[in-house]
């Protein structure tokens, strides 16, 4: 099967510096160990579709939002990162042409 790629968001840490990548060799079993990948800091919740990624995010000093990075092979990521919610996301999702988060503990 080949490399398959992996992603990890940090939460709520003073370490909570971004979105961590990391690869698994399916022949071998190898794990590379994660690498920073996205200056996205806590990033609770991510979602993976084709060529996008999106990171719930919480800043609990200036509100709460989303951010949608452009993943294209090797080229750096475009990141556009909106922080207008006041409730962070505890769920994200891709719906057909739609990307978005909901916190189901605050019905939000």
């Amino acid at each position: 099967m080949g490399i398959l790629t992996g992603y990890l968001g940090a939460y709520l840490s003073p370490e909570s510096d971004g979105v961590y990548r990391f690869t698994l060799d399916t022949e071998t079993g190898a794990l590379t160990a994660p690498t920073r990948f996205l200056d996205v800091p806590d990033s609770k919740y991510l979602a993976l579709r084709g060529d996008g990624l999106l990171a719930s995010i919480v800043r609990r000093e200036n509100g709460a939002g989303i951010a949608l990075a452009a993943l294209r092979g090797d080229a750096p990521p475009r990141i556009h990162e909106s922080l207008t919610d006041r409730i962070s996301g505890c769920y994200a999702a891709f719906d057909g042409g739609r990307a978005y988060t909901a916190n189901f503990h605050e019905g939000a």
